[in-house]
């Protein structure tokens, strides 16, 4: 493909491919209102399960799945180059949350009495540093579960979602898209997740977020603060090495109940 430069293109569309996991896409979405402004046509490339839930973000004259529907005559160019063409400055992040609607419809939790929270513990298992931030064994959860009276609602998705059996964590079908997962957590009150792309979604949505990082995390997460300047309604709970977790399962365990005392 022909790549952009970052010159205004007032003569030929531009496409921007995702790349990276889906968390990545959510995270750097925030971008394409701006970098509408510098081009005539602007058209997202992404996997079918991103395609609703970015449908609706202003500037944005389509949604591609298949890299070779491409129009004529486009240059291309990633979402992880987007920061690089607005000029990012983490002090002023533009469009940095809301900028991401749930669907309209979708399933339903239901009346419920109790505050709902939802919970991820793991990741894709094919990420290269998943070791570092999944809990290797859920039974380490116990003290958080048990530390406040909410309905905890499982959000894992993947072939650790079995492993909610062992558990006191209602399950739900699993929705078939990213808009739909948008949908189920604007149900919830809280979200406490380890580094996923559910967390970064729920971030998107100004959703509370409790976020819990390995010691060494990605860059986007930075250091020694436990708030992000990508997220206002997200938390950080950084753990101090690779095994960790009782630590800061006992610390979420005490903000979860003084958050629902």
């Amino acid at each position: 493909y022909p790549l952009w430069d970052g010159a205004p293109l007032r003569d030929r569309p531009l496409c921007v491919h995702s790349e990276g996991g889906f968390g990545d896409a959510i995270m750097f979405s925030r971008f394409a209102p701006l970098l509408a402004g510098l081009v005539r046509e602007l058209y997202l490339v992404v996997p079918p399960a991103l395609a609703r839930l970015f449908r609706e973000l202003p500037g944005v004259r389509g949604i591609i799945v298949r890299r070779d529907r491409t129009p004529e005559r486009a240059v291309h160019t990633s979402f992880w180059s987007m920061p690089a063409y607005v000029q990012l400055r983490l002090s002023g992040l533009p469009g940095s949350y809301r900028h991401l609607a749930a669907a309209s419809e979708g399933f339903r939790l239901g009346p419920g009495t109790r505050p709902r929270v939802g919970l991820v513990w793991a990741g894709s298992r094919k990420t290269a540093h998943d070791v570092h931030r999944s809990v290797p064994d859920v039974e380490l959860l116990r003290p958080l579960l048990d530390a406040a009276d909410v309905e905890w609602i499982s959000l894992q998705f993947g072939d650790r979602a079995g492993a909610a059996e062992r558990l006191p964590v209602r399950t739900v079908p699993m929705p078939g898209d990213w808009a739909g997962t948008a949908y189920l957590l604007k149900q919830l009150d809280l979200v406490i997740s380890v580094d996923t792309a559910v967390a970064h979604l729920a971030g998107s949505l100004d959703i509370p977020t409790w976020i819990v990082l390995p010691s060494i995390p990605e860059f986007r997460w930075l250091l020694r603060r436990d708030d992000t300047p990508w997220y206002p309604s997200a938390r950080l709970f950084r753990r101090s090495g690779t095994h960790d977790w009782e630590a800061r399962v006992a610390c979420l365990a005490r903000e979860l109940a003084d958050q629902f005392a």
